[in-house]
């Protein structure tokens, strides 16, 4: 969630548009938020300017609701969507909730001997949450999967028997969650998602009575979500940024292009960050989705070329301030270890905060899978079946390499963590000590903040560095001619469009951002006047790989300007003729020769 701090004298007139609109029954307001543009603080005061009406806040995750509470005025109730769920059927089911995701080894313990595999429970596991995700009122073929990895780590594609033998036990497990008897079996117990799905069919009825619903990162919602919060019969004011959707994996669908309204309204003035930020941000969109609506930095100015020594400083030598100020966000969770180990190893008092908490992140178990290859003890009970009789046949660490191979990753990122046992091996227990002692639950205290995009979601920090990790587009930049931009997810322009805008003074950029911005054009090149001393030799150009002289018989020359990377520092400098015209070539008619140059004095 983010949190604007411009006081109400100081809205923008999108924002006054939005507060003079009265809701009727009947309407579906649909509010389009660029990043930081004060999207919470409008709906704060659209609420407060009308104490008579009941209005609800539909956020998705706890924390969320938690500290919507403390800011919303007293005619809001902020409630998740699963808690309107809960109250309508959770004493129903309140003595088989299972408070987790179904997991796939569950599924793999009731289905028939005959047909037991990890393989196909991971199949059925898919089925299952996509028609949770869906609008649909009964498991259908749709939601079997188009594609799976066999245990050779093959694509298939399913035939129609085994979609049939797939919709059977999707059906069966399904058909026994919603039995309100106890049971012992995890895969029959009720789900988060299972009773949200419930509850939709039943008709999504409420308890309570509201004039106006808040559905705030609608981008985000699934089909099911939307549909329940759509059915009720009173006025909705949708909110979200389509360029934060980055949720497609989960099964959510980006519906604010979709959705119906009767009035639509933008706010795309950002108070988080100055004109140099929202450049990067906007850029982004126009680079990758064509986007040709402005984002506008109206914060502070800011940096961009990695100008700020200081943060540069701690960043690189891993001492930081201890002022919560320096957040280091990625693509990968790996990525996120790799640079916990790092500032560990260059600093070990480093003070660190993975955002989302050090248990979520997964450390325990970390160390109980190098337990299993060590064969040592192991407390999860899930990594001990692997050093037992094993899941489907797979026993062992090498079994549990391969499980988490075919369940592609969906086992709360299982494989990155194997991947972190891999690199670092017999150090695995220290570096976790460490990083353990120096964790900050605080990040006000911390020196570095690091985590996830994902994770990073709706919040700011004063410099943000972002790793080079984001392998489709640095895939897609380094292709020729272009490259075939269809290859690329919109969730993939919309993560490095998220990242790039959680800064709110400085941005250090990875080499991928600049390769964006080269796609537009621009080359941070800036004209200046030729001097150099009259008898020196002429200089090579600045650009890597280009050893041309320069002319300097020019008045003006073409300069690129310095920028410091995650992983080092371009000098900038002067550049060739044909560099220029290479990159920008309308601007190569500045550099005509024939004009006598200008000496030092």
């Amino acid at each position: 969630m983010c949190l604007s701090s411009h006081r109400e004298n100081q809205l923008t007139q999108e924002q006054k548009q939005i507060l003079n609109h009265n809701t009727e029954r009947d309407h579906v307001v649909k509010i389009m938020a660029f990043a930081g543009t004060g999207k919470t603080t409008t709906l704060i005061g659209y609420a407060k300017q009308r104490p008579k009406l009941r209005f609800l806040y539909v956020v998705f995750n706890k924390s969320a609701q938690m500290q919507a509470k403390d800011i919303f005025p007293g005619n809001v109730s902020c409630k998740t969507i699963h808690a309107l769920a809960l109250a309508a059927l959770g004493k129903r089911y309140r003595k088989k909730l299972h408070f987790t995701s179904l997991n796939l080894s569950s599924v793999f313990a009731v289905m028939p001997a005959g047909q037991r595999s990890i393989v196909w429970a991971n199949v059925v596991t898919k089925t299952i949450n996509n028609f949770w995700a869906s609008t649909h009122k009964r498991i259908v073929a749709k939601h079997v999967p188009e594609s799976y990895k066999d245990t050779h780590g093959n694509m298939c594609q399913p035939n129609k028997t085994e979609k049939k033998m797939v919709l059977k036990h999707a059906m069966d497990i399904w058909k026994k969650m919603k039995q309100v008897q106890p049971t012992s079996e995890l895969a029959y117990r009720m789900y988060h998602d299972g009773y949200l799905k419930l509850w939709q069919l039943k008709g999504a009825k409420m308890k309570e009575l509201y004039d106006v619903i808040f559905i705030d990162e609608a981008q985000d919602c699934t089909p099911v979500a939307i549909d329940s919060l759509m059915s009720q019969q009173c006025a909705k004011i949708l909110v979200g940024d389509p360029h934060q959707h980055i949720y497609s994996f989960r099964g959510a669908i980006n519906n604010l292009d979709m959705i119906q309204h009767t009035h639509i309204f933008y706010l795309t003035q950002s108070f988080r960050f100055g004109p140099e930020i929202a450049y990067v941000g906007a850029t982004i969109l126009e680079v990758g989705k064509r986007e040709r609506k402005t984002l506008i930095g109206g914060g502070e100015q800011g940096s961009v070329q990695g100008q700020d020594t200081e943060m540069w400083s701690r960043f690189r030598t891993g001492v930081g301030g201890a002022d919560g100020r320096l957040a280091v966000l990625s693509r990968t969770n790996f990525s996120i270890f790799n640079e916990a180990v790092r500032l560990i190893n260059l600093e070990s008092t480093s003070r660190i905060h993975i955002i989302g908490g050090i248990e979520a992140f997964g450390m325990s178990t970390i160390h109980d899978i190098w337990a299993l290859k060590q064969n040592l003890q192991i407390k999860d009970p899930f990594i001990r079946r692997f050093s037992e009789g094993g899941v489907g046949g797979m026993t062992g660490y090498r079994g549990l390499r391969k499980y988490a191979e075919i369940t592609e990753n969906q086992e709360d990122g299982l494989l990155w963590k194997i991947d972190a046992v891999e690199k670092y091996g017999e150090r695995i227990p220290d570096l976790l000590k460490l990083i353990r002692r120096g964790h900050q639950t605080r990040q006000q205290n911390a020196d570095f903040i690091l985590g996830t995009v994902h994770k990073a979601k709706g919040l700011e920090f004063d410099t943000v560095v972002i790793m080079d990790d984001f392998g489709t587009l640095k895939a897609f930049l380094a292709q020729e001619h272009g490259g075939n931009q269809s290859l690329v997810e919109d969730d993939d322009w919309n993560l490095m469009y998220v990242a790039v805008t959680r800064a709110k003074r400085t941005l250090f950029m990875s080499g991928t951002i600049t390769d964006i911005l080269a796609r537009a054009g621009e080359y941070f090149l800036r004209s200046k006047l030729t001097t150099v001393p009259a008898e020196s030799p002429a200089p090579q150009c600045a650009i890597e790989g280009c050893s041309n002289p320069i002319n300097t018989e020019t008045r003006l020359s073409m300069h690129r300007l310095p920028i410091t990377y995650v992983d080092g520092r371009e000098q900038g400098g002067a550049v060739c003729l044909a560099c220029v015209h290479r990159m920008a070539g309308h601007l190569a008619f500045l550099m005509s020769p024939g004009i006598e140059r200008v000496p030092f004095p």
